[in-house]
């Protein structure tokens, strides 16, 4: 029962940063992870890994034109050049909030771009050694 309730009251705490339409002009979404995932708890490792963003990467080092409109494996060699390969060994990596632009309709991602961006988060992961990725739109209740 608490975790029901506690699930509840994150959803209802997240749902509204969903929703959110705002085109910030930065988005270092591998350098957040790298860093984050670096320090786990002292000879721990993590469990799970929530990210809860569009994954729409727009930092200098994979400006989103460019991260747009090349191969996942032309920006895994950016990650692996600049050292932004996140520390998951055998976490289960769960994104929400993935597969839509940063319009005011906040539409999908045309199928070749979701394709594109999925594989390359997808490599991302796994060159952090995480057990498996999943990809979700919005937040279930």
């Amino acid at each position: 029962r608490d975790e029901r309730l506690f699930r509840a009251r994150l959803i209802a705490a997240l749902r509204p940063l969903m929703h959110n339409t705002t085109d910030d002009t930065g988005s270092d979404i591998t350098g957040a992870i790298a860093q984050a995932t670096r320090r786990p708890p002292r000879g721990r490792t993590y469990a799970n890994v929530f990210v809860f963003s569009d994954m729409l990467e727009n930092s200098q080092a994979l400006p989103w034109r460019q991260f747009a409109q090349q191969s996942a494996a032309q920006s895994m060699s950016v990650v692996t050049r600049f050292d932004l390969t996140p520390d998951v060994r055998g976490a289960n990596v769960r994104i929400v909030g993935f597969g839509r632009l940063h319009d005011g309709r906040r539409s999908p991602l045309p199928a070749e771009l979701d394709q594109r961006i999925r594989g390359f988060w997808a490599n991302y992961f796994l060159a952090g050694a995480a057990r498996n990725t999943s990809f979700e739109t919005s937040i279930a209740p």
